[in-house]
């Protein structure tokens, strides 16, 4: 959970199968998310993988974008890649878009 710019934003990691899918929800409406733009980086030895795009509204779900690749997916081997004793760590940024 993070907040900033008077709204409470929250991200989500969702594990189905090998394949690891994350994304920004604003607990808002559809028309206060559509006024920011998010940014999730993964940060490894000389290793970025950086994704950006509109945080979903709490109210929309997350289902339609993981259906639509419309988040940042990657897999096992990538998050092994990325990760530091076992864990991994993502860098959320929100701004206005």
């Amino acid at each position: 959970m993070q907040s900033c710019f008077g709204h409470h934003f929250m991200l989500v990691l969702e594990k189905q199968e090998q394949q690891f899918f994350a994304i920004v929800q604003l607990i808002g409406t559809r028309q206060q998310a559509e006024k920011f733009v998010y940014r999730l980086e993964l940060n490894g030895s000389k290793r970025r993988l950086t994704w950006e795009s509109t945080p979903k509204s709490i109210h929309e779900g997350i289902q339609q974008a993981i259906l639509m690749s419309d988040c940042l997916v990657f897999d096992g081997a990538t998050a092994l890649l990325f990760s530091e004793n076992g864990n991994l760590a993502i860098n959320v940024t929100v701004s206005i878009g």
